[in-house]
């Protein structure tokens, strides 16, 4: 039981097969420790766990604010936590960057982080923390197609297995 929702057996599996399906995608066996940390995949692997923190706290936040608040205080405290790791760069360096960047950082940050991030919370509030979460699982099934359609990059074995089990949890987990 979580937050007062019985677990069902069909979403253990599901969640197990979200999480296999990621870690088929990285190719975790083939990553040694260091290399975990060195390509970056450890950010995967956090960014995996911390959402799912968020998500249950949004459903927690629901009957306490709104989405926008929400949104708001998350994103402000994320800054705090971040900055540290970004302090070695001056604040200021931002305003040389080409029209290129600030189109890009604009459409991420408008586009990605206030509106679609905003109707996440909202669907996790709306639909319960489960049930949203679940369609986080074929975040990297799509990071994987792009990277083939934007990039040139080869279909694998690995991405059909990881991204079909990401796919699969999906379904499973929010099966009736």
């Amino acid at each position: 039981m979580l937050f007062k929702h019985i677990i069902h057996q069909k979403e253990i599996v599901g969640i197990l097969m979200g999480i296999f399906g990621g870690l088929i995608l990285i190719k975790i066996w083939s990553v040694d420790i260091y290399q975990l940390f060195n390509s970056g995949n450890i950010y995967f692997v956090f960014g995996a766990v911390l959402w799912a923190i968020v998500t249950l706290l949004t459903q927690k936040a629901k009957s306490d604010m709104n989405v926008v608040t929400f949104s708001f205080w998350m994103y402000t405290i994320s800054i705090v936590i971040a900055y540290p790791f970004a302090a070695e760069y001056s604040i200021l360096s931002v305003f040389s960057f080409d029209w290129i960047f600030w189109i890009n950082f604009l459409s991420l940050s408008i586009g990605s982080l206030a509106f679609a991030t905003s109707i996440y919370f909202l669907a996790a509030m709306e639909l319960g923390s489960q049930k949203a979460s679940s369609f986080t699982f074929m975040v990297p099934a799509a990071a994987m197609i792009f990277a083939m359609i934007i990039l040139g990059e080869k279909l694998e074995l690995t991405t059909l297995i990881g991204g079909g089990m990401a796919i699969s949890a999906v379904y499973l987990i929010n099966r009736k």
